[in-house]
């Protein structure tokens, strides 16, 4: 009876380095489908088929071993042992029952074998410690799992003994962190667990046939979308019933989502840093500014009324600029420096102004010059833009605000509060805080006015300030409660920032 033939399949490293990671997706191996087939009589005996594979090859016999491939339990195929010499002269179909004993998961259709290449560092006869592992490298930024190589470890060794020759392979630096996890199966789920590098490959249970995928750290990689080996894993799981042309694009669209999510996150951290440093830098500006206050007090020039005269042509009504409950204010000429001159309305509201001023200065807090205890005047620098209120609604025919001014203004006022509310030991409250009281110097920078007045109007036996024109800009606590506190200056900005935001009146802004 003619001998029958048999197929017998031989897979070389080349076999694995050309399917893994070809397209991203492939798992496990070999695809032995893709492997080519020798067709041989089962009489042929091992030694024989090393010669065709000599041949077919080009390696000779003495650089070959030949491991057996079997299917596990979990369906993936693995070497799970090389041939012996004594195996060598025995006829495919004696090997194939022989073998068929021990191992119940061979390919009833044929032998699969993987071809070893021996090479100066291969171990020359393998021990029961020894184990041939099979090693990918996975590449989170470029989404990827590729087959690097293979390696023979001690099972009473740990994986943290061949780290080195890793990152060596991977081309990583001496001091790569990296995760190492072993590879279990693919279909019908994917399952992949992380390696403990500090115990044996014993003790993991690691041992011929078995892959270890391993990648950098993923604490610095989780701007990725993947991460992790498990996480690729489990979403290329996922990803199996798709079209396979398709499966990459949906990947990169993925990857191109964590990044800007990345980016995003990124820009929020450095945002939130940036106003962390601004709050520590304002809170010592502050600090600084108090202790300067504390150190040294404001100090006004007292004018002679001689000067006042000269400046204000006798205070003539043609100097005059401003009539309010606080007073009426000039123009005039002090030492050839333009200045304004408010003649108090009563020497109690000249004390409390001066009481006030001698507090401190700041930068969005009118400047005050001198004064003139004869008349109970002050005098201040001249700003010759005039009030905000002119400016929102664009009286005499003054062009709008651009909005790099309107916001600039609105930091300045918050200066100017934080500056007022930070006094110590009791806050300092404008109380009347109203664009008519906030003036605009010839570079368009905000300096505010008659702070801290109003509530001399308030006490018993005083003037009772006119509401009309103040109202809009009330606390409605304060109206309730008759007590005004740092949040009803608070409360007049809002209504501040609506004008400045609408170049409205905010009764019209209500309306």
């Amino acid at each position: 009876m003619p001998p029958r033939a048999m197929s017998i399949k031989v897979a070389r490293e080349e076999d694995l380095s050309s399917h893994i990671g070809n397209d991203g997706f492939y798992f496990d191996l070999v695809d032995f489908d893709r492997v080519r087939a020798f067709q041989i009589p089962d009489n042929t005996t091992m030694s024989r088929l090393k010669e065709e594979i000599a041949v077919e090859f080009s390696i000779p016999s003495q650089f070959q071993r030949l491991w057996l491939f079997c299917k596990r339990q979990n369906g993936t195929w693995r070497p799970v042992r090389p041939f012996s010499t004594e195996e060598n002269n025995l006829s495919m179909t004696s090997l194939h029952k022989l073998l068929s004993r021990t191992f119940l998961f061979l390919n009833p259709d044929g032998v699969k074998l993987f071809l070893e290449v021996l090479n100066d560092s291969s171990p020359q006869n393998l021990s029961n410690d020894d184990g041939l592992v099979f090693l990918k490298l996975y590449d989170p930024e470029q989404t990827q799992i590729r087959y690097i190589g293979m390696l023979f470890v001690k099972a009473s060794s740990r994986p943290s003994d061949i780290l080195p020759k890793l990152r060596s392979l991977a081309g990583f630096c001496a001091d790569e962190e990296m995760e190492l996890y072993e590879e279990i199966k693919f279909e019908p789920s994917a399952m992949c667990e992380a390696i403990d590098a500090n115990i044996t490959f014993s003790e993991s249970q690691i041992g011929h046939g078995d892959i270890i995928c391993y990648q950098k750290s993923s604490k610095s990689l989780s701007h990725h979308a993947y991460p992790s080996v498990e996480i690729f894993f489990k979403r290329i799981h996922d990803l199996k019933a798709v079209v396979p042309g398709e499966q990459r694009k949906i990947l990169a669209l993925e990857e191109e989502v964590a990044r800007l999510k990345h980016q995003s996150d990124l820009q929020t951290e450095k945002a939130n840093m940036e106003c962390q440093r601004f709050k520590r830098e304002r809170d010592n500006a502050v600090r600084q500014l108090n202790e300067l206050q504390d150190q040294n007090p404001q100090i006004f020039l007292e004018f002679p009324i001689t000067n006042l005269l000269q400046a204000t042509e006798n205070f003539s009504g043609l100097c005059k600029v401003g009539d309010t409950e606080y007073g009426r204010v000039y123009k005039g000429i002090i030492h050839d420096t333009t200045v304004a001159i408010k003649l108090s309305r009563s020497d109690i509201l000249f004390q409390q102004e001066v009481s006030i001023l001698r507090q401190g200065r700041h930068p969005s807090i009118v400047n005050c010059i001198g004064k003139c205890s004869e008349v109970s005047a002050l005098v201040y620098e001249w700003l010759p833009n005039g009030n905000l209120q002119d400016h929102i609604v664009c009286a005499n025919g003054s062009t709008p605000l651009s909005w790099q001014i309107r916001t600039q203004i609105i930091g300045e006022i918050c200066s100017a509060l934080l500056f007022l509310h930070s006094r110590e030991p009791h806050a300092l409250v404008h109380g009347d805080l109203r664009p008519c009281n906030i003036f605009v110097d010839a570079n368009f920078r905000s300096k505010i006015c008659n702070f801290g007045m109003l509530t001399l109007f308030l006490q018993p036996g005083n003037h009772q300030p006119a509401l009309t024109a103040r109202l809009p800009y009330l606390d409605p606590d304060f109206l309730t409660t008759g007590e005004l506190t740092p949040l009803s200056d608070v409360y007049s900005l809002g209504v501040i920032i609506l004008c400045l935001l609408t170049g409205l009146p905010p009764l019209t802004i209500a309306k």
